[in-house]
């Protein structure tokens, strides 16, 4: 992959934000290409991209989820499927 906006690449990253590294694969929050990229480091091999339109602070995941956060945000998506299957917004708590 290429980290750089003026690139042609299909797997250039555009404003990465956060990653995360889950056993062999590699998650990366690519905030200007709007999604969360997916590459296999074992095989070498992309993945389907997950869509995503959060500017995520926080990457996490379990091998089949992926969890982007912000501070008022929290969507979860499947990696085997690449989409969203759950979200929150964050709620204020005053005491």
């Amino acid at each position: 992959f290429e980290i750089c906006g003026k690139s042609n690449s299909t797997h250039r990253l555009d404003a990465p934000s956060e990653s995360c590294f889950v056993n062999t694969t590699l998650l990366i929050a690519d905030d200007g290409n709007d999604r969360i990229t997916v590459y296999d480091t074992k095989s070498g091999v992309y993945k389907q991209p997950i869509p995503s339109n959060i500017t995520a602070a926080y990457l996490v995941s379990d091998e089949e989820t992926v969890l982007a956060a912000d501070k008022e945000q929290a969507i979860l998506y499947s990696l085997q499927e690449a989409k969203r299957t759950a979200s929150m917004q964050a709620a204020v708590c005053i005491s």
